[in-house]
C-alpha cells in the first residue's frame, strides 16, 4: 500500500546536509518505540528483517516532516533518546489499550462461561490464552486492518512531529502519569465489552438457583454447566455486533488519548515546542 501524502513532507533532503543524520536517527527512535509496542506492527509472526525495513522506510519517508520542524540545532543526547521513544511508545500504547480491552473481555466471558480451563498457544504474543480473549483479540485486530488502522497509527505519529519537534525534550513525567493511567481505560472498554454476555450468564445462573430451590431432586450441577456455555456463547453471537461497533471508533479514542498525554508534555518541554 503506497504512503498517504500526509506522511511525506516532499522531496527526500540531501542526508549528508547539517543535522540531517541527528534528526534521521531521532526520528528512527520515534518509530522504533511505535512499532516496539503497537498493534499489528509489534507481532511476533512478522519477521525481524521485514520490521526492521520498514523503519527504516518510515524514518526516510518522515525525515522531510521531521527537518520541516525540528530546532536548528538537535542532537543526540540522553534526553533526547529517551524522550523519543517514550513519544513513540505512547502512540503504540494508546491504539494497544484497544486490543488489550478485546483480549480482557475475553478472559473475562472465558471465567464466567465457564472455558476457563480450555487455553490455546496465541502466535501473536507466544503465550497462552483463552479462546474467546484470542478471538476477541483477532476481531479488533482485524476491524483495526480494515480501518486502516496501520495507517493511522504512522499519519498520528507524523502529527506528534508538528506538536512536539524531533529533538525537544518534553515533560516526560507529565506523560509517563497519563501513560500509566492509560491501563485503567483498558479495563473499563473491557468490562463495557463483556458487559451483555455477563449480564445474560447472570440471568441463567439465577435461573438455575430458583429451579433448584423449586425442584431439589434435580442435580442442577450436571445441566448447568453445559447450559452455562450455551447461554454464553448464543449471547456472544448476539452481541457481536454491538461488540463490534466498541472497536470501530477506535480511531477518535486513539485521538483523544493521544490529546490527554501529550498536552501535559508540552508544559515545561524544552527545545521549540510550537
Amino acid at each position: 500500500m503506497p504512503a498517504p501524502a500526509s506522511l511525506l513532507g516532499g522531496s527526500l533532503p540531501d542526508l549528508f546536509a547539517p543535522r540531517t543524520v541527528e534528526v534521521l536517527a531521532l526520528t528512527v527512535l520515534r518509530l522504533g518505540g511505535l512499532v516496539l509496542i503497537a498493534p499489528v506492527w509489534s507481532a511476533r509472526t512478522m519477521p525481524m528483517r521485514v520490521r526492521t525495513a520498514a523503519l527504516l522506510t518510515f524514518s526516510i519517508c518522515l525525515l522531510p516532516t521531521a527537518l520541516a520542524d525540528a530546532p536548528p540545532t538537535v542532537g543526540i543526547t540522553p534526553a533526547t533518546f529517551v524522550s523519543e521513544t517514550v513519544i513513540g511508545l505512547a502512540i503504540g500504547l494508546a491504539a494497544a489499550c484497544t486490543v488489550a480491552a478485546a483480549e480482557l473481555a475475553g478472559e473475562l466471558l472465558a471465567i464466567e462461561i465457564g472455558l476457563s480451563g480450555a487455553a490455546l498457544f496465541d502466535p501473536l504474543s507466544q503465550q497462552p490464552t483463552q479462546p474467546l480473549g484470542q478471538f476477541l483479540q483477532l476481531a479488533a485486530i482485524t476491524i483495526l486492518l480494515v480501518g486502516n488502522g496501520h495507517v493511522v497509527m504512522l499519519e498520528a505519529l507524523a502529527a506528534s512531529m508538528h506538536a512536539i519537534p524531533v529533538g525537544v525534550v518534553p515533560d516526560l513525567a507529565a506523560g509517563l502519569k497519563q501513560i500509566a493511567l492509560l491501563g485503567g481505560s483498558v479495563f473499563d472498554v473491557g468490562l463495557r465489552v463483556a458487559a451483555p454476555v455477563l449480564a445474560a450468564v447472570m440471568v441463567a445462573n439465577i435461573a438455575l438457583g430458583m429451579l433448584s430451590r423449586a425442584a431439589p431432586s434435580l442435580n442442577v450441577m450436571a445441566v448447568a454447566f453445559p447450559l452455562q456455555i450455551g447461554v454464553g456463547l448464543l449471547s456472544l453471537s448476539l452481541a457481536f455486533g454491538a461488540i463490534a461497533l466498541v472497536f470501530t471508533g477506535w480511531d477518535a479514542s486513539l485521538a483523544r488519548v493521544l490529546d490527554a498525554v501529550f498536552r501535559p508534555m508540552l508544559v515545561g518541554a524544552t527545545g521549540g515546542v510550537r
